[in-house]
């Protein structure tokens, strides 16, 4: 069946009827189905063709094909009448209370057994008497699980266009409603992403102004850099870690739990650091100049340099 799933088009417009300010209110979802292996997806229906199961103890080289084109579920059972030259062969609907046809000839190409749906054999001969073939045809399509889904819808309350997007996605254990959060983007510019961030090999993260906040899960640089101008990285829950990129600060950083892996960091006279800090590099100020680090504790006294 050809691929029939591409939308061509420069603009798609989604407009939501209805009327309200609620929080989360002019929700509009797309969301995004699939089907696992052995399931009854669009072109099993399609053709109606299920798997053949075979019961018997000689030789097994028959398989249905076709299209099924008759109405409701129905069973297909074949099974060998007399062993010759060719090897007979008759069917059944309803596994041979009563037969169909009888005592028709192997030709070892596709044959006609009814409503569009065929047998072929492998070899016209060598076959066991009463060995047999069944088939249920298709007619019904499974469920799809839902993978995941993009909303968007108002944010806050009050009567305004104010507009926020969530990404949802299935752990596996959610059915038909996906409950993992991973992104949510709201209209003041704030996105919250639940889980690890992975930046990749070259990749970096700058705030120029606004804040960071690691809340759950990790933060994984390879070799890119964060560079903080303006605003602060809060860590509640979880670590900030950087392969061969390095931190350059002029704004702060905060921690309750986690701490700061990197190699370098680059920072300003008198930045404010509170995080639980591990370099194997050296300390360097904004102009790359070797920098020494003064410690305190939180009177203020100093408790190393």
């Amino acid at each position: 069946m050809p691929d029939l799933g591409v939308l061509a088009r420069d603009t798609i417009t989604l407009l939501n009827y209805e009327e309200a300010n609620a929080d989360g209110s002019r929700a509009t979802t797309i969301t995004f189905d699939g089907f696992a292996n052995t399931e009854n997806d669009a072109n099993d229906v399609m053709s109606g063709i299920n798997s053949t199961s075979f019961t018997g103890s000689g030789l097994n080289d028959a398989t249905y094909g076709g299209v099924y084109n008759g109405s409701g579920a129905k069973t297909f059972s074949v099974r060998i009448k007399s062993a010759g030259t060719p090897d007979t062969f008759e069917y059944s609907f309803d596994d041979f209370s009563s037969i169909e046809a009888t005592d028709i000839g192997i030709s070892g190409s596709a044959q006609d057994v009814a409503n569009g749906v065929t047998i072929t054999f492998g070899a016209t001969t060598g076959h066991t008497v009463n060995d047999k073939w069944q088939m249920a045809a298709i007619t019904t399509l499974t469920t799809p699980a839902r993978m995941g889904q993009i909303s968007v819808s108002h944010d806050g309350t009050g009567a305004d266009d104010k507009g926020k997007i969530e990404i949802k996605l299935n752990d596996g254990n959610d059915g038909n409603a996906p409950s993992l959060g991973t992104y949510t983007s709201y209209s003041n510019g704030h996105t919250d992403i639940a889980g690890s961030l992975n930046l990749g090999s070259t990749g970096g993260l700058t705030i120029t102004d606004g804040n960071f906040t690691v809340s759950a899960g990790n933060v994984s640089f390879g070799n890119g850099n964060v560079t903080v101008t303006s605003g602060t990285i809060t860590i509640t829950s979880g670590n900030i870690s950087m392969g061969a990129g390095k931190l350059d600060l002029t704004g702060n950083i905060t921690t309750t739990s986690g701490k700061v892996n990197a190699v370098a960091f680059n920072m300003t006279q008198n930045s404010s650091i509170t995080a639980n800090i591990n370099t194997t590099g050296e300390f360097f100020n904004s102009s790359g100049v070797k920098a020494f680090l003064t410690v305190r504790d939180v009177s203020g006294t100093i408790v190393n340099t």
